[in-house]
């Protein structure tokens, strides 16, 4: 065999395995060990959906909406004051769906699964303020483990006692 057939050989082997990655049968979440939740966009909101509990996000106010179980959380819409920075020695009060740019993608690590919001360039008078922000809203899955031998009986009372008196 020569060099120039065992180099093309390789190509075509590399190329092969690349292909069979592609097309490999992509297992469901709940078989691979991820949690089952779905991301999804409609209408312009984001949709984060679990089995037992819901968010959506506004992607224009940033407003976001919790359904867990019969327990509904509204919380409300980005305003001015949602954010303080110091930028040109001045403070200034920012509001984060203020920023000129707002992109959210779906994130997923495997064991938690939601939207990346990326917030970028906020103006204030005629000044640019450089600043870019990120922010993620997930559904995680939660490790429970069971405790082998539970037997701690808390903390002194004296530690008690200025634990609470310094709230």
């Amino acid at each position: 065999m020569t060099l120039k057939s065992s180099k093309l050989l390789s190509v075509i082997a590399i190329a092969f395995v690349i292909c069979a990655v592609q097309h490999a049968q992509q297992l469901p979440r709940e078989q691979w060990g991820a949690m089952p939740v779905t991301v999804s966009h409609e209408a312009g909101k984001w949709i984060i959906a679990g089995q037992k509990n819901r968010l959506t996000i506004n992607e224009t106010d940033l407003a976001l909406n919790v359904q867990a179980g019969p327990a509904q959380w509204v919380m409300v819409p980005s305003k001015a004051g949602d954010m303080l920075v110091k930028s040109r020695g001045e403070e200034v009060s920012l509001r984060l769906a203020g920023a000129k740019t707002i992109s959210v993608v779906p994130y997923d690590t495997g064991f938690k699964t939601g939207v990346k919001i990326h917030l970028a360039g906020w103006k204030q008078k005629s000044n640019n303020i450089e600043l870019e922000l990120l922010l993620t809203v997930c559904l995680q899955e939660l490790m429970s483990t069971t405790p082998r031998c539970a037997s701690w009986t808390g903390p002194p009372r004296s530690m008690l006692a200025k634990l609470i008196t310094r709230c």
